[in-house]
């Protein structure tokens, strides 16, 4: 049996601890009411699908709001739990809807650079979003991407192929 298999055979074992665990959390927050769905996805990752009447409230500002909630629910699953559980925390369709605003900006910079042969840079992107704009870009024959250090942070520069 391979790492992926124990893990996702763990993850299984451990599910009604950790529903109960989401389900406390979400509650002592007082977001009543509200209703959640858990999915185990590529034998490891649990998605937990919130629908929330206020979904603004725990998305906040560019999802800096929600990205804080899944922190904090994946350090209280690791210390009640004794390992890491990787979640993924969706309000609404806030993932999908956000995955596809960035495709069409990261299209739109590609077209710039591959006209104008002049670098694109994206800046304020946290790592899930640069992930994204690197593997929609990936066979994209005119352009290369790659994400540089600077003093303000990270940002994603979008350069011509040569």
């Amino acid at each position: 049996m391979n790492d992926s298999e124990t893990d996702q055979k763990q993850l299984v074992k451990k599910l009604p601890k950790i529903k109960k665990t989401v389900k406390e959390f979400f509650d002592l927050l007082g977001l009543e009411p509200y209703g959640f769905e858990l999915t185990i996805k590529e034998k490891r990752w649990i998605y937990i699908d919130l629908e929330y009447a206020d979904q603004g409230l725990l998305i906040g500002s560019r999802g800096e709001t929600l990205m804080s909630l899944q922190l904090m629910l994946r350090l209280i699953l690791y210390k009640r739990l004794d390992f890491w559980v990787p979640i993924i925390l969706n309000v609404g369709n806030y993932l999908q809807q956000r995955e596809e605003s960035l495709q069409k900006v990261a299209q739109n910079l590609s077209q710039k650079v591959k006209f104008s042969h002049k670098t694109q840079e994206l800046n304020n992107l946290n790592s899930a979003e640069r992930r994204i704009i690197h593997l929609f870009l990936k066979e994209n024959p005119d352009v290369v991407t790659e994400s540089m250090d600077t003093a303000d942070g990270r940002k994603l520069l979008i350069n011509p192929k040569s």
